[in-house]
């Protein structure tokens, strides 16, 4: 489920997995390090989808509207 925080983005939350994923890449983390980014990876990769699905809902159904 998408955060409930109206301060939630999708263009930030997108930017976080891309830092998080480049420390991981970088081989200076620890391996705690490492699985602790990576849980905060899957929950923001997880929200980015939903919030995708979402969208593309809200796309078809304005298409629908503009077909009929």
């Amino acid at each position: 489920m998408i955060a409930k925080d109206n301060d939630w983005n999708y263009e930030a939350t997108v930017a976080r997995v891309e830092d998080a994923l480049k420390a991981i890449e970088g081989g200076e983390l620890g391996l705690t390090e490492v699985f602790e980014r990576l849980e905060v990876v899957a929950v923001d990769m997880q929200q980015c989808e939903e919030f995708l699905v979402q969208q593309q809902g809200r796309a078809d159904l304005l298409v629908e509207t503009l077909v009929e």
